[in-house]
């Protein structure tokens, strides 16, 4: 029997059999006062190592939800995992026809694919093009202080942004309705400026996964449902975006899962929703299977007190529904120690950008649609890992750069 025809190991299995990541090798550390010198330099300055770079907080502060006790005895008790049965996915993989593969990329796919072979549902996908799945990169928001000039052209006017970048990227992650829910005027602007094809994200209102934390909020989550079809055929993925609770909010992940449980299940369909964890502790099995068995998105950060992609790979199927949501978030206040003007690129995550690569094209060697989003806090501007990652991913996508200031692109990674 092939390796590729074998049957799938269960989640406890042990054996290390994880993607050949590219950053394995630690870079260079520099001294204190090298790095106090390298501050002190005149523009540009020198990239920054992201394995050297530190936020100010050792034990980031974590989030407590308003008003709400944690769920009861009984509700977690009611919490019960989904049946897992995998003869029928494991004989829907062997029968399944595949392309010869070497030995190096049977290697390179099979965590990832892991999730294909376990789950008949998905046991057919990874037969077509990679040229044809769809691969949406973009930027977490399309405005940010210092993209005038290095991004946006100097005399652009800022009502025609989004214009201009719908030229540069096929999407975008909305912040704004993190906030609030969108007007109809705005679902109405997004709409005319940009082109068919164009793909919008966005974040469900902080109301719904901060302050009510899925508890007595089906009216918030219906209006802003409501709005967000505005945008037809442009609509993208939904992400439920939760922060790092402290443990008088959810003192296990089974209180999480008790209150995510039901709320999962009154999702409506037509739509896709995506949920990101910054909880490290749980990335568990068992949550990724709820998202699962509703097709929800687990959204993989590369976050800074998040485990690195190898850690996930080693220990979980990352995959939970028909498609993938990536975030690169980097580390908030490391960076901002170096900058707070998102003009250029001051960390060197050129290691980490390979080993992402990597992984996306295994992800798309699966059928599996990608969308992925970067923060200006990765590596200072967004923008330029944007172009980073589709130039080592599929260059064919990458938009021809329009002609404005350059400045950022000097520290492309």
């Amino acid at each position: 029997m092939s390796p590729r025809s074998a049957p799938a190991a269960s989640p406890a299995d042990s054996t290390p059999n994880t993607l050949r990541i590219a950053w394995s090798t630690r870079l260079a550390a520099r001294t204190a006062p090298a790095r106090r010198a390298a501050l002190r330099t005149a523009p540009p300055p020198a990239l920054a190592p992201a394995d050297r770079l530190r936020s100010r907080r050792s034990t980031p502060g974590r989030r407590k939800a308003a008003s709400r006790a944690p769920p009861d005895a009984r509700r977690i008790a009611r919490a019960t995992e989904p049946p897992r049965t995998r003869s029928s996915a494991r004989a829907a993989w062997a029968d399944t026809r595949r392309r010869p593969a070497s030995p190096k990329s049977t290697r390179s796919r099979s965590r990832v694919n892991a999730f294909a072979r376990r789950h008949a549902k998905f046991a057919d996908l990874g037969s077509g093009t990679t040229a044809a799945t769809p691969l949406r990169l973009g930027t977490c928001a399309f405005t940010a202080v210092g993209w005038v000039g290095s991004f946006y052209p100097k005399d652009l006017r800022s009502g025609e942004f989004l214009r201009f970048y719908a030229q540069e990227f096929h999407s975008v992650e909305l912040d704004v309705t993190w906030y609030r829910t969108p007007s109809p005027e705005m679902i109405r602007g997004w709409n005319e400026k940009t082109p068919p094809g164009f793909v919008f994200a966005a974040k469900v209102p902080q109301t719904i996964t901060h302050d009510k934390v899925l508890t007595d909020c089906r009216p918030e989550l219906r209006e802003f449902l409501d709005a967000m079809a505005g945008l037809g055929d442009k609509l993208g993925p939904l992400l439920f975006q939760f922060p790092r609770f402290d443990t008088d909010v959810f003192a296990t992940l089974d209180e999480f899962l008790a209150v995510l449980d039901p709320f999962l299940r009154e999702l409506p369909r037509g739509f896709r929703f995506a949920l990101e964890v910054r909880n490290r502790e749980w990335l568990q099995p068992r949550l990724l299977d709820r998202l699962r068995a509703r097709n929800v998105a687990f959204a993989w950060n590369d976050l800074h007190r998040m485990p690195r992609p190898e850690q996930v790979l080693r220990r979980l199927d990352p995959v939970t529904a028909d498609f993938v949501y990536l975030r690169w978030l980097g580390d908030r206040y490391g960076i901002e120690r170096l900058t707070q003007r998102w003009d250029r690129t001051v960390v060197d995550r050129s290691r980490e950008i390979a080993g992402w690569a990597e992984i996306c094209r295994d992800l798309r060697d699966r059928e599996l649609a990608i969308y992925g989003y970067v923060n200006n806090h990765y590596a200072g501007h967004a923008p330029a890992t944007v172009r980073s990652l589709l130039d080592r991913i599929d260059p064919s996508q990458r938009r021809p750069q329009s002609r404005v200031n350059r400045q950022a692109t000097l520290f492309e990674l």
